[in-house]
C-alpha cells in the first residue's frame, strides 16, 4: 500500500503547485476537485481492500469445510484420525475417529466422531421429530460450525471451546493426552431443555 500511497501523494502535490499558478478561482476549484479524487480514491481503494480480505477469508473458509468434510469422509470409512485435517479460527483441527463409549450408560466416556454418530443416531432412533438429523448429518453439519461458527464459551478447566452456528453446537478439546491440539470431541443439534447432551 506504500507505493499508491506515495504515487498519489506526489501526483495530488503536482496538481497543487500547477493550480497555484492558476488564477485564484481556477485554484480554489482545481484544490477542490482534487482533493475529492484524492479522498475518493482512497475511500474507495480502503473499501476495495476490505471486499477482497473479506472475500478471501470467505473463500478460505469454503475451502476449509470442503476440506473438513472430505477429511470426516475419509475418517468415518477408514475409522481412522486425521491430525491437522482443516483449519479454523483456533488454528489447525484433528478428527479423531473416538470411541461410541457405553451405549447402556447414554454412550458415557465415548468421544470423536464415532460418539457423535453413535448418540445422534440413537437419539434419532427414538424420537425423530425431536432428533431429525441421523449421526451423519450432525457430524457433516459440525464441519461447518467449526469453520463458520463463532465461540460461544471456554472452559480452561477442560480445555476446551465451545463454537455455535444454525442451532449446532461443536465442543473443541484442545489437548490429546498431554499435547496442544485442536480436535472435535462431541457436539450436537440444541435442543430447548434437552438435558444431557
Amino acid at each position: 500500500m506504500g507505493s499508491p500511497l506515495v504515487f498519489f501523494l506526489s501526483v495530488w502535490f503536482i496538481l497543487f503547485i500547477i493550480s497555484n499558478i492558476s488564477d485564484k478561482k481556477r485554484q480554489q476549484t482545481t484544490a477542490v476537485d482534487y482533493k475529492c479524487l484524492f479522498n475518493g480514491f482512497f475511500l474507495t481503494e480502503g473499501v476495495s481492500l476490505l471486499n477482497k480480505t473479506q472475500k478471501q477469508e470467505y473463500m478460505d473458509k469454503k475451502v476449509e469445510k470442503r476440506k473438513a468434510i472430505a477429511a470426516l469422509n475419509k475418517v468415518i470409512k477408514n475409522k481412522t484420525d486425521i491430525d491437522d485435517a482443516f483449519f479454523c479460527s483456533l488454528g489447525s483441527v484433528c478428527l479423531k475417529y473416538g470411541t461410541i463409549g457405553e451405549k447402556d450408560k447414554g454412550f458415557k466416556k465415548g468421544f470423536g466422531i464415532a460418539h457423535i454418530i453413535a448418540k445422534r443416531d440413537y437419539e434419532h432412533s427414538k424420537d425423530p421429530r425431536a432428533f431429525p438429523e441421523t449421526g451423519i448429518q450432525v457430524v457433516k453439519k459440525l464441519m461447518d460450525v467449526i469453520v463458520y461458527g463463532t465461540i460461544t464459551k471456554t472452559v480452561p478447566a477442560k480445555q476446551c471451546v465451545h463454537l455455535q452456528k444454525d442451532g449446532f453446537e461443536a465442543v473443541i478439546s484442545q489437548n490429546w493426552n498431554g499435547d496442544k491440539v485442536n480436535w472435535l470431541l462431541t457436539g450436537w443439534k440444541q435442543i430447548k431443555n434437552s438435558g444431557d447432551k
